[in-house]
């Protein structure tokens, strides 16, 4: 039997719904290897919190979920300095817009240095986002946190989704922030709060 772990991290947004007084967690899962999420049944599907299966709930499979996608690009001058950055980016972009057109999704963009540059409507349209990127320019330090905490207040901005969907948010930077007001204890709270 295919088993399925379906594994939640930071950075994998779930959507959260309160429908009749009952807390509802969207979460997205990947089979391994070369099997379709078609052929998913819940049988095929092992949910652990902590490494532990829930006290409560049943999970149910819901197919062909849209996403809604942060992309949260570093335009800083360390960032911009990796030989690959742009070729990264228009793929991370390429990939965003697929993902967007087969789950019928959303996507929105960050852009940051040691402040947040550009941040784009949410839209399904990745010309948009592609027009914004290219009017980047790379100077400054890197403000990696408070890109992270103002994209989940991005998410956070948009009313209650009607329907389950999935919020991913993809960061492309070299790691190295000099430049966040928050700490880290803020990152995680705001990413919580998304939870609740």
């Amino acid at each position: 039997m295919l088993r399925i772990t379906a594994l939640i991290c930071l950075l994998l947004l779930a959507s959260v719904h309160a429908q009749n007084g009952n807390l509802q967690r969207w979460m997205l899962v990947t089979p391994p290897g070369t099997v379709s999420v078609s052929d998913a049944q819940f049988g095929d599907v092992e949910l652990l919190q902590d490494g532990r299966a829930p006290k409560q709930g049943r999970p149910t499979i819901q197919q062909e979920v849209p996403f809604r996608i942060g992309l949260v690009f570093d335009e800083s001058g360390s960032g911009r300095s990796l030989p690959s950055h742009d070729a990264v980016l228009e793929h991370v972009l390429g990939w965003a817009g697929n993902a967007v057109q087969q789950r019928k999704g959303d996507a929105f963009l960050v852009g940051f240095n040691d402040q947040i540059v550009t941040s784009t409507e949410i839209t399904a349209d990745i010309s948009q986002l592609r027009h914004a990127l290219s009017q980047l320019r790379s100077f400054g330090g890197s403000a990696v946190r408070d890109a992270v905490i103002h994209s989940a207040q991005k998410f956070d901005s948009v009313r209650q989704e009607s329907r389950p969907m999935a919020r991913l948010l993809v960061i492309v930077t070299d790691g190295h922030d000099n430049a966040s007001y928050a700490k880290e204890r803020g990152v995680i709270e705001s990413v919580e709060r998304l939870h609740r």
